[in-house]
């Protein structure tokens, strides 16, 4: 049945293929019909369905080349040209003024050659003041020391070399100061003598006073016997009895005055003993201050000696002068101004530059650079490839870019040619580095923007 089915249709197309084609019409036929015959009649054009198909291939090979094809990821950095490890930057001391500049940029030197002289009288005056400090603080401390000890006079132990004319000032004041300290103890001691002796005269009129009353007692109780029998008279034992009671009183107020003696006694002696621990305590705490002050003068000292060793700059290591930056005599120079640099010979240029905040995540040590120098414009001269040696971990903030992560490059080379002849660089020259950190597909700069467009409208307000 089915091989039934298939021998018609193969008849039938047989059949068809016989059949005559109608011929083609001339291109003058086609003109004078009308416009929809026409259209449908006149085959179209071949440069147009050329063109179409060569539009529709473009489009094609970009697609593919936006998918497959991949871009370098590019981040430029400004910098400039610096020397390598192995510099030695020449700083100032301290405040000066410029006597010699004994070097000029450019000049070899080896290591310990004087590159400059500061005048040195600022600091000789102040080795020469705090040695003058420290003679006097010394002077002070043996004193004082000696004020302490028992035997001043035979304790006063003078610091070795000082002035003979200070010393004696110094032993002056000493004793002058003991003989007062002295003079308060002997005024104390002889009001505890004066009041002992009024203490002693008040103990006898005592004594004296309590022998009068016992005998006046003993008269008064007889006589009172006698009275009562009659054979007294009554008007002489109330005489008896007055005395006895006057003998009372006296002694009364004696022992009172003695009480009193010994309490003016006891105050003298807490007196005595205090001024005498308020003199030592006094000596102690200007001892302490003196010692003090003794180690900053002595530390002070050590420091401007070595002010004063440095007003004569020495080179630190064999090397070319660079970056002279000082060039006046009489000139004044500030603590840590930078005066030049000593590059050592074998020392090499590096690119120091300024990697951006947004890019620091992607720059690594050993990434490829392409240097291109401020000088020479790279579409004519070219650039210098190099390397990536190191980034900074802390970044630093700067006026023009922000925040920025100072890096280091290391170049294939250090000059431009320029005409067929080698131009060196040197130190300074501005550059940019271009540091490739990764590839890129193409087609991902047109789809960024639209994912970040739909993630901005996906977010809840």
């Amino acid at each position: 049945m089915i091989g039934k089915h298939i021998e018609a249709i193969r008849q039938a197309l047989n059949l068809q293929s016989s059949e005559e084609k109608p011929a083609k019409k001339k291109s003058e036929e086609l003109d004078f019909l009308p416009a929809y015959l026409e259209i449908m009649e006149r085959p179209p054009s071949n440069v147009a369905r050329l063109f179409v198909f060569s539009i529709m291939l473009l489009c094609v090979i970009a697609l593919t080349w936006s998918i497959l094809g991949k871009v370098d990821i590019i981040a430029s950095s400004p910098g400039q040209l610096v020397i390598g490890g192995g510099s030695k930057t020449i700083q100032a001391p301290e405040n000066g003024e410029i006597t010699a500049i004994l070097v000029r940029d450019g000049q070899i030197v080896k290591k310990g050659d004087a590159l400059i002289r500061l005048n040195p009288i600022q600091a000789q005056a102040e080795i020469l003041r705090l040695r003058q400090q420290i003679g006097h603080s010394g002077l002070e401390v043996a004193r004082l020391t000696a004020l302490v000890s028992d035997d001043p006079e035979n304790s006063f132990n003078p610091p070795q070399g000082a002035d003979p004319e200070r010393v004696k000032l110094a032993y002056a004041y000493m004793m002058g100061e003991y003989r007062e300290a002295q003079a308060k103890l002997l005024t104390f001691k002889a009001q505890l003598s004066e009041n002992e002796a009024k203490r002693e005269t008040t103990e006898r009129v005592i004594a004296n006073t309590a022998s009068l009353l016992s005998n006046v007692q003993e008269r008064f109780e007889r006589f009172s016997k006698l009275a009562e029998k009659g054979n007294y008279p009554k008007l002489q034992l109330l005489e008896l009895e007055k005395e006895m009671l006057e003998q009372k009183r006296e002694l009364e107020e004696q022992q009172s005055s003695l009480k009193q003696l010994e309490g003016e006694a006891r105050t003298l002696k807490a007196q005595m003993g205090q001024s005498h621990a308020e003199w030592r305590r006094s000596l102690l705490t200007r001892l302490d201050e003196e010692r003090r002050s003794l180690i900053d003068y002595e530390q002070e000292l050590v420091k401007a000696m070595e002010i004063g060793r440095l007003q004569i700059i020495l080179a630190p290591t064999d090397g070319r002068v660079q970056e002279l930056s000082v060039h006046t005599i009489g000139g004044v120079v500030t603590p840590g101004q930078e005066l030049m640099k000593v590059v050592p010979e074998e020392a090499d240029l590096e690119a120091e530059i300024k990697v951006l905040n947004k890019d620091a995540g992607h720059v690594i040590a050993g990434q490829s650079v392409e240097v291109k120098v401020d000088s020479f414009p790279y579409t004519k001269y070219g650039t210098i490839k190099g390397e990536v040696l190191h980034k900074s971990n802390d970044a630093t903030k700067d006026e023009d870019l922000g925040d920025v992560f100072f890096s280091r490059v290391k170049m294939s080379q250090l000059f431009i040619n320029v005409e067929g002849k080698q131009v060196p660089l040197t130190a300074g020259m501005r550059v940019t580095a271009e540091i490739k950190t990764g590839e890129r597909r193409v087609i991902d700069f047109l789809l960024d923007p639209l994912k970040e467009y739909a993630s901005e409208a996906l977010s809840p307000r």
